[in-house]
């Protein structure tokens, strides 16, 4: 094998797994690290249950405070309330802007 055969087959392969890595996440987006506008721009267009929303809460036995953020129909189901309860109420118990 020549040089010029080797350094290709090294670029294919670096290919390969930088495109393995983009793929890797599963397709799903990390809501921590979008910023309020961005968030408020990706809500926009969709419908309640779907939308977005952060709360940042400072764990038991920690001082620093850690962003969760999930979509209004998760926050629902981690607080155990049921589908059709008030989402403003749910809001509010987060304590959401």
């Amino acid at each position: 094998m020549d040089s010029e055969a080797v350094i290709r087959n090294i670029a294919i392969a670096l290919c390969i797994v930088a495109l393995t890595g983009c793929f890797s996440a599963g397709g799903s987006i990390n809501y921590t690290r979008m910023s309020d506008s961005e968030l408020k721009a990706f809500n926009e267009e969709r419908p309640d249950e779907q939308k977005v929303y952060c709360v940042e809460e400072n764990r038991l036995g920690s001082h620093i405070v850690r962003r969760e953020c999930k979509e209004l129909s998760e926050w629902r189901k981690s607080r155990n309330l049921e589908d059709g309860s008030n989402s403003i109420q749910l809001l509010e118990i987060l304590n959401v802007r």
